[in-house]
C-alpha cells in the first residue's frame, strides 16, 4: 500500500521524526548485533564467515586444496560466490563451491539422484528451509575422494549448458 503526502495515514511533524528515529535505531541495532557476531567468531579462531554471517559457507582446508587441485588441472575456473557461497565458475556459471565443511555440485539429474543415495549427502540448500536447489549435491568431507571426478563431470555439465 501507498501513502501519498496529502493522505491522513501520512506521518508528518513530530510523529514522521519520531517515526525516522526509531527506524533508525533499528537500523544501529541491527549493525550491532552483525558486530557482535563477526567478534564472537573471531574470539573463537576462526574467520567471520561469508555469506551473511551463515558459518556453512565458510570454507575449509579440504575444500582450499580441492580448489588449488582443479586450478592447477584446468584453464578457465574462476573463483567467485553463489549466495555468498565461496565457488568455482565455468564460462561465468558455477558448477561448485563450499557448503557445511564439504562441497556442493552441480550435476546431471541422473548422478544427482545417484549420489543422493549416499549417506550424509544432501541436497543444496541455500535458503536453509528445505527448499534443495535443481541438481544441486552437497558432498561432505569423507567423499573428498569423489571431488576430482564430480568436478570434472560437474563442469563439463556446466560448460554444456546445464
Amino acid at each position: 500500500m501507498v501513502i501519498r503526502p496529502n493522505s491522513p495515514e501520512y506521518p508528518s511533524g513530530r510523529a514522521a521524526i519520531a517515526a525516522a528515529k526509531a527506524k533508525a535505531g533499528a537500523k544501529r541495532a541491527a549493525a550491532g548485533k552483525m558486530a557482535a557476531k563477526k567478534a564472537e567468531a573471531s574470539k573463537d579462531g576462526r574467520d567471520a564467515p561469508k555469506g551473511r554471517g551463515n558459518p556453512a559457507k565458510a570454507t575449509s582446508a579440504h575444500y582450499e586444496a580441492f580448489v588449488s587441485d582443479l586450478v592447477f588441472r584446468h584453464d578457465g575456473i574462476e573463483a567467485g560466490s553463489l549466495f555468498g557461497m565461496p565457488c568455482l565458475k565455468v564460462r561465468g556459471k558455477a558448477f561448485a563451491g563450499s557448503y557445511d565443511g564439504g562441497v556442493a555440485f552441480k550435476l546431471p539429474p541422473a548422478r544427482y539422484q545417484a549420489e543422493r543415495q549416499l549417506p550424509g549427502v544432501t541436497g543444496f540448500d541455500p535458503s536453509g528451509k528445505g527448499r534443495p536447489m535443481g541438481t544441486w549435491a552437497v558432498l561432505p568431507p569423507q567423499y573428498r575422494g569423489r571431488w576430482r571426478a564430480l568436478a570434472e563431470e560437474s563442469m563439463a555439465f556446466v560448460s554444456a549448458g546445464g
